[in-house]
């Protein structure tokens, strides 16, 4: 741990030694010893002084930070601020109490292209809105007020860099690195892979700190797609595939990259590709046969071990066998590469030397002093087990598959050899001892000597590593029945029987456990947080990372990576996430509570005069509350470009009512409105987070929330606010994807209902308090009914479920005209919980605990969310009064990929037509089905005998599956949801469908093309070969007419209105089509 030396100068002690110094030029510590000046330690922070006034992008310029979070408490209209989110790895994040200074400053983030990037916030005083530990650079701007110091050290990160303005000029503060909190350099914690970290603040998640994407890996069917993680210095570094989600195909390259981000806020600081990684760089060919795929997937065995970070240099291979290259921290750039090391297999760190395992030609170990790389020594070793390579006090350790071996570590002398009658699965060095591991038994040798200290039993492993730690000179073992044993002897000091706390009918996850030295944290069925001294175990199934690299707990935070699992659909979180334990501030720490619910502006209960909603219209998401994408609207097969308008960004579908087309940029948090007949922009406003879906339309009055955790209604004519209620319960923020976001963000697309304005604040019901939910007034914001939904939480003295966890995820509310639906969550009109019908099951396969849910009403759903739009082949869409659970749906009527429906009939589009035993698979160019259902042909749950029976239809259920239409479906993904009845019709289409509207009679679908060129895979999918738009008969699916597009419509970017087509499109355009 770095000790900190905390400075406090006497500015008029500074007084005369700053004449001399030239202007605007930053006097650090060791030029203000020289002076003579006496210096003084503090608790709190280290101090220098800025001589005269410097701009913020000289003070930028000068600092050691070039990537993050800035904050600037007092922004003005934005101007200075502004300058420094151009072309940099920053974000930067405004705060003013003048109302209309803000409205001046967003407009020039929009003019600048900045929206999003550059964002401004009504903030009054008091407790700044921020989580603690989340800025790199804060800038308090606002001379003659008293800047609270604790409140600035709370929200800066470590090592971040605060700036207050004073009369004679800047003064600079730098928060310290606290002691209880601790890096993560190598796969396995450090050069001996002890596993275990010094960090005592990593504890039960109980709060995002931030997130990012991508959603998911690519598939539970191809490699995973995070090879490695680690972090220092405030960064973390990982090695990800970015290939297409839910994609297994043969002919499709990965997309592999080494991406930095903050560590305390995860904002993108670089990204290098890594054309040769992966599967593709060690495997040579792979059929698309769906069955071969899962059990020919593969990976290099060390490929983990190919990074290792140390201060602000990260050393990695950049390709896969390359040689060892240094990377600066800050910027990407390639510093050094040790050209010797080509072939590598595996390398370490310790003390200045990399210890490197290649093969080049022949297997063998080189020690290369880091800083100027100069060979050390290197010993040709002919066999080295994998995982044996190890490092600690001063001495370097292997196994060569019959004996143990150390060697100097600067010299690479051999100082003894020991005999081992076993072949390792993996070796650990501790300053006092090595141990040397198989699933039976463990050997412990005397780092010293070789000679024997003890023997204990052996570590399972499920990841690459097994699950055995080093924590206080202990070794923890024998998962659930747990051992810790005195190194020095294997004498056992404590002893912890888990069965109970680990036990789920399933098989544990696929990734290495970690520790700390207050935790195990295990993988069980998501992740479980073992109390190393009190009997204080969490269990939270609704957080798991990736297949073989698993989770990170480092710098105060537990790192959750993205998955590639199926299991808890209801509750499990998707992405990148990074999660604290409580928030360290106390009262401080809990954002803006004084913000006032309610505010309301200059529009507020005004009369206006509005025709009332026309039944042409389409006036929220999905055209109405059931969110059913059709309309009573007549649209011509014969469409001509009637307008259209390139706002920019990335958009949301449209809507459209009294005459004005309302959309949304979603990054930039900017709503704009439009003139029906000829496209023109009539306003524009811009929020202080991200609009993720379209608004709603009601009486005059345009509604909507926000990422920032506020609903906004808007007069529709002229943009002019009537109110925003909070419906976050504080006004606290994080970092989401890159921007700004409330820690309980809101969703666009509100539902309105009999005059009332329903929605939701939060993410889950098991982080940060839980989901919030409102019924308001339409015409006034305020409040009818509210709730919280939190929990419940596991009791840990029970199994867990296999494969199911009660609790609340948030999506999109949707009606079926009499409940509300959040996902799987039921509730009536006065937000109260709903309890559906549930049909427990008992697996045929293992007797695992299965579950679907019957709920009051048929409704539409989205197994990951509607706003999810990777398409990832283990989500699907589905009209019903299912809940589908841990049961596929791939056989199913009225589900697949996107739907629509009107009063009789649904109408989907299946992409994963195929399978393996584990996933529904899709390998493009053979055409997506689509089809058309009976609204009360519902999806069969058969459980092997009686009627209805299920019939075969399109969709294959390849026989090397084992699987059946006809067996029991009650089976760990089995052959789930199937059909009784026939569809109406089916028809195979050569488009991606990534938007659809029914418009009266007629079928409208829009989306890529289903070619794939072979000088370019990816080139339809990812847009680069425009668009393509079919009209069908909704009656039998009869072609009727298409039209080429420019560029392909975001997802469910279709909509018709008044007898007109409005796409908008990838490359930020809104387009009308229609009749001239």
């Amino acid at each position: 741990m770095r000790k900190n030396l905390y400075l406090v100068v006497n500015i008029f002690l500074v007084t005369t030694f700053l004449i001399s110094v030239s202007p605007g030029r930053i006097i650090d510590k060791a030029e203000l010893e020289e002076s003579g000046l006496v210096l003084q330690n503090s608790e709190e922070h280290e101090t220098v002084v800025v001589a005269d006034k410097m701009t913020m992008q000289q003070l930028l310029q000068e600092s050691r930070i070039s990537g993050g979070l800035i904050v600037s408490a007092g922004c003005g209209t934005g101007r200075e601020i502004a300058a420094l989110a151009k072309g940099s790895s920053f974000i930067v994040q405004g705060l003013n109490s003048n109302l209309r200074e803000i409205e001046k400053a967003r407009k020039l983030a929009r003019s600048l292209d900045l929206a999003g990037r550059l964002s401004f916030k009504h903030w009054s005083g008091g407790c700044l809105p921020y989580t603690d530990n989340l800025a790199n650079v804060l800038f308090w701007n606002k001379p003659g007020v008293e800047a609270d110091m604790t409140e600035i050290m709370r929200v800066l990160a470590p090592l971040g860099e605060a700036y207050i303005l004073e009369n004679n000029g800047w003064r600079k503060m730098v928060k310290p690195w606290p002691d209880e909190i601790d890096e993560w350099p190598h796969y396995r914690y450090d050069a001996g892979s002890t596993g275990a970290s010094n960090d005592s603040r990593v504890g039960p998640p109980g709060q995002i700190q931030w997130e990012a994407g991508p959603r998911f890996m690519r598939s539970h069917e191809i490699e995973t797609g995070f090879s490695s993680i680690v972090t220092a210095k405030g960064r973390l570094y990982y090695i990800l595939d970015e290939g297409p989600i839910g994609i297994t195909d043969a002919r499709f390259p990965s997309k592999w990259s080494l991406v930095c981000r903050d560590a305390f806020n995860g904002i993108l600081l670089w990204k290098n590709p890594l054309p040769q990684w992966g599967w593709q760089a060690w495997v040579k060919e792979r059929e698309n046969i769906p069955q071969v795929w899962l059990g020919t997937r593969t990976r290099s065995a060390d490929v983990d071990r190919l990074m290792v970070v140390d201060g602000d240099t990260l050393y990695v291979t950049m390709s896969f066998g390359a040689p060892v290259s240094a990377i600066d921290g800050a910027t990407g750039k390639v510093l050094m590469t040790y050209k010797e090391t080509a072939g590598t297999v595996e390398f370490i760190f310790i003390d200045g030397v990399l210890i490197v395992r290649n093969n080049n030609p022949d297997p063998a170990i080189i020690a290369i002093r880091a800083r100027d790389g100069k060979i050390l020594w290197r010993r040709d070793a002919g066999i080295i087990i994998d995982r044996s390579l190890c490092a600690a006090a001063g001495k370097v350790f292997f196994h060569n598959r019959s004996e143990m071996i150390s060697l100097g570590l600067r010299t690479g002398k051999e100082l003894w050899k020991k005999e081992t009658e076993l072949r390792p699965s993996a070796v650990i060095a501790h300053e006092d001892a090595v141990l040397v591991m198989q699933s039976s038994i463990t050997l412990a040798l005397s780092a010293e000597t070789g000679g024997e200290l003890w023997r204990g039993p052996g570590a399972d492993s499920r990841g690459r590593y097994p699950d055995i730690f080093i924590v206080n000179d202990l070794v923890w073992s024998g998962r659930p029945h747990f051992d810790a044993r005195q190194i020095r002897t294997g004498e056992v000091v404590q002893k912890m029987d888990l069965q109970k706390v680990l036990e789920s009918g399933h098989h544990r996850r696929c990734y290495t456990d970690r520790a700390t030295i207050n935790y195990m944290i295990t993988g069980e069925r998501g992740s479980e947080f073992l109390d190393l001294h009190e009997n204080d175990h969490k269990r939270h199934n609704w957080f798991r990372g990736p297949c073989i690299t698993g989770m990170m707990p480092a710098n105060g935070l537990f790192y959750v990576p993205p998955h590639q699992c199926f299991c808890y659909p209801a509750v499990k979180m998707d992405g990148f996430f990074a999660l604290s334990s409580q928030l360290t501030g106390g009262s401080s720490g809990s954002g803006n509570i004084s913000t006032q619910r309610l505010e309301k502006g200059p529009a507020y209960a005004k009369s206006i005069k509005d025709k009332g909603a026309s039944p042409e219209d389409w006036p929220t998401y999905r055209q109405n509350p059931k969110r059913s994408g059709a309309t009573v609207s007549q649209v011509p097969a014969d469409l001509n470009r009637l307008w259209s308008n390139r706002l920019g960004g990335n958009l949301t579908q449209a809507v459209v009512a009294g005459g004005r087309v309302f959309v949304a940029e979603k990054d930039a948090g900017t709503l704009h409105c439009l003139d029906i007949k000829s496209g023109k922009l009539l306003w524009s406003r811009t929020v202080a987070g991200r609009i993720d879906s379209p608004p709603g339309v009601h009486k005059g009055y345009v509604i909507f929330g926000s990422r920032d955790g506020f609903v906004y209604s808007f007069r529709a004519s002229d943009g002019e606010l009537a109110w925003c209620f909070r419906a976050a319960p504080e006004d606290r923020q994080i970092v989401s994807y890159d921007r700004m976001e409330s820690v309980w963000p809101v969703h666009g697309s509100v539902l309105i209902l009999d005059d009332l304005v329903y929605c939701s604040a939060g993410r889950s019901g098991f982080i940060d308090g839980g989901i919030y939910l409102y019924s308001l007034k339409a015409a006034t914001g305020k409040i009818v009914y509210q709730t919280k939904l939190e929990g419940p939480y596991p009791d840990i003295s029970q199994p867990s479920y296999a494969f199911h966890e009660d609790g609340y995820r948030s999506d999109l509310l949707t009606t079926d005209g009499r409940c509300l639906y959040m996902g799987r969550t039921a509730l009536n009109r006065n937000l109260e919980v709903v309890e559906p019908e549930r049909i427990h099951l008992v697996g045929t396969q293992r007797g695992d605990e299965l579950e679907y849910r019957r709920m009051p009403g048929m409704r539409l759903v989205a197994t990951g969310g509607f706003l999810n739009d990777t398409f990832w082949n283990r989500t699907w869409w589905m009209y019903s009064y299912v809940w589908p659970g841990f049961h596929y749906a791939q056989q199913a009527p009225k589900s697949g990929q996107m739907l629509v429906f009107d009063d009789q009939n649904t109408y989907t589009v299946k992409h994963y037509t195929t399978r393996n035993r584990h996933s529904p698979m899709l390998f493009p160019g053979k055409g997506y089905l689509l089809f058309a259902d009976d609204n009360n042909n519902e999806p069969l749950f058969y459980r092997g005998k009686g009627e209805p029976a299920p019939i075969k239809w399109e969709p294959e259920l390849p026989a090397d599956t084992k699987w059946s239409i006809f067996q029991d479906a009650a089976v760990d993904k089995g052959p789930g949801f199937t059909r009784s009845l026939p569809a109406q019709w089916t028809s195979w289409v050569n488009v991606r469908i990534e938007a659809m509207v029914l418009a009266n009679d007629k079928l409208i679908f829009a989306g890529s093309p289903d070619i794939v060129p072979d000088e370019d895979p990816l080139a339809a999918i990812e847009g680069r070969m425009g668009g393509v738009l079919k009209i069908i008969s909704a009656k039998n699916g009869s072609p009727l007419a298409e039209y080429n597009l420019d560029s392909k419509p975001v997802f469910d970017g279709l909509i018709a209105a008044q007898g007109k087509l409005f796409i908008t499109t990838h490359s930020g355009e809104i387009i009308c089509l229609g009749q001239k």
